[in-house]
């Protein structure tokens, strides 16, 4: 009876020393971090912003501890700061924080040109006596000392909706408003001027309005920025640039520091247009088919640049006319620019002696005329004739006999004319006689009963005229 008894408690023990060996399971953390840009801009006073987010790609929810560091060495003139993540982030959650990169140096020559910083994140489970180890992610930034100058007290920020603006072509004055912000830690009067450089100027009179404001700490104030464009869309084209600059007049900077700055740049963008005015010399001529004349076609820019200009022709005829070259730069020469392209006009024929047609030459831009002058042309007459017998032979004639044939003559000239018919001399005792020695006849373009005319040509054979006989008349 004992034994099964015994044996019932070494099963339970057994069973109790399989529970006490199974492996205990740690908890994953794991963190990540991200950043809204990988660099911006900051200035003394305006300080670069970025958007930290502390991602939990683990299994368990965690805590976390954010620090910053900077590359060592190579941020002089630079601090940062990070704001703590408050509570806990749960699995596949974030949360996000503001990484501030400060620049507290403003002398050129002790400020570094950028400066990478670095977050990192420690991060444990939430859990307390949770086993596993922390868990560290980073990631890194740049920034860059920008235009602004000043100090750490002081500051100021220049901004506006739309820093560049495309001219209509109609306003004579084009205008931005643009934000004044006091970043600085108290009051300030800000002067704001114009200014230009190498690379941002031009000749259209700016200015600003009002010249100087009074805004307190994170407050702004708006300014007017005003181009004049007297010449409207004649003004050259260009991309015209101007430079807003705002200066902290007081309070005065704190000492061996340089009053807080910004600049802005805001350009105006005046698109090229291509117009001109034309005129052609001779405005007429008088030319016979077949011979040429030579014109001038002269064309002034009245756009405001620079532009290709194309030689075109419009009318019936314009196959007349044949230009020394199909394309010339016109220039703009500040308004005064001019350009001419030769050209010959060899007429033909295929219009009446005396008719005149009018030709457009044209200066285009590209397919597109932009300006045209008229040439008249008058055409000379031509000349030329056609003759047909209606028989060529006069078989069989009887001596002492007469026989007959019909001569038809053809104006092949674009004009009217006479003509006059003759024969070649014959033998004794042959004539030729015909119905008519002199024939007017209108230009081949008239009606057919008006360009051409048939007379009768009668050979008389003399009665000693040989059976054999044969006379060839022309």
């Amino acid at each position: 009876m004992r034994t099964p008894a015994r044996g019932r408690c070494l099963c339970v023990v057994a069973m109790f020393l399989l529970v006490s060996l199974s492996p205990i399971v740690a908890a994953e953390v794991s963190v990540t971090l991200s950043s809204d840009s990988s660099s911006k801009e900051a200035s003394p006073g305006s300080p670069a912003e970025y958007t930290i987010t502390v991602r939990n790609t683990g299994d368990e929810e965690m805590t976390v501890s954010l620090a910053t560091s900077q590359e060592p060495g190579g941020c002089q003139g630079y601090s940062s700061t990070i704001e703590q993540v408050t509570g806990t982030i749960p699995p596949n959650q974030n949360e996000q924080v503001t990484l501030t990169v400060n620049v507290t140096e403003d002398s050129s020559d002790q400020t570094a040109e950028d400066c990478e910083t670095t977050v990192t994140a420690t991060a444990s489970p939430a859990e307390p006596g949770t086993p596993g180890a922390p868990a560290q992610g980073d990631v890194s930034v740049t920034t860059t000392l920008g235009e602004g100058s000043g100090n750490a007290a002081q500051g100021v920020e220049l901004s506006t909706s739309q820093d560049e603006k495309h001219y209509n072509g109609d306003d004579e004055e084009v205008e931005w408003e643009i934000v004044v912000k006091n970043t600085g830690q108290t009051q300030e009067t800000i002067s704001i001027e114009m200014d230009d450089s190498s690379s941002c100027r031009s000749d259209l009179e700016v200015s600003v309005d009002p010249a100087q404001v009074t805004v307190n700490s994170d407050d702004e104030e708006t300014v007017t920025v005003t181009v004049q464009v007297p010449d409207g869309e004649q003004t050259e084209a260009d991309e015209h640039c101007f430079i807003t600059r705002a200066t902290v007049t007081a309070p005065a900077p704190p000492p061996g520091t340089d009053p807080a700055q910004d600049n802005l740049s805001v350009w105006l963008n005046i698109p090229e247009l291509h117009e001109c005015e034309a005129t052609v010399s001779p405005t007429s001529m008088t030319i016979a088919p077949g011979a040429s004349q030579s014109g001038n076609f002269m064309i002034t820019n009245e756009g405001n640049s620079d532009w290709p200009v194309s030689f075109g022709k419009l009318g019936a005829k314009a196959n007349w006319v044949t230009p020394e070259v199909s394309q010339r730069n016109l220039p703009y020469d500040d308004g005064n620019g001019q350009a001419a392209i030769s050209f010959d006009v060899t007429p033909d024929d295929s219009i009446p002696a005396g008719e005149t047609v009018t030709i457009q030459i044209q200066a285009k831009d590209g397919n597109s005329p932009r300006c045209e002058a008229t040439l008249s042309i008058t055409v000379g007459q031509s000349y030329g004739v056609g003759a047909q017998l209606k028989t060529n032979y006069l078989n069989n004639v009887e001596p002492g006999t007469a026989d007959s044939t019909e001569l038809t003559i053809a104006n092949q000239g674009n004009g009217g004319d006479t003509f006059a018919v003759a024969h070649s001399p014959v033998p004794s005792g042959w004539s030729v006689s015909m119905s008519s020695t002199s024939v007017p006849l209108d230009g081949k373009h008239a009606d057919q009963d008006d360009r051409q005319e048939s007379i009768s040509v009668e050979v008389f054979v003399p009665i000693d005229a040989l059976a054999d006989d044969a006379v060839t008349i022309t």
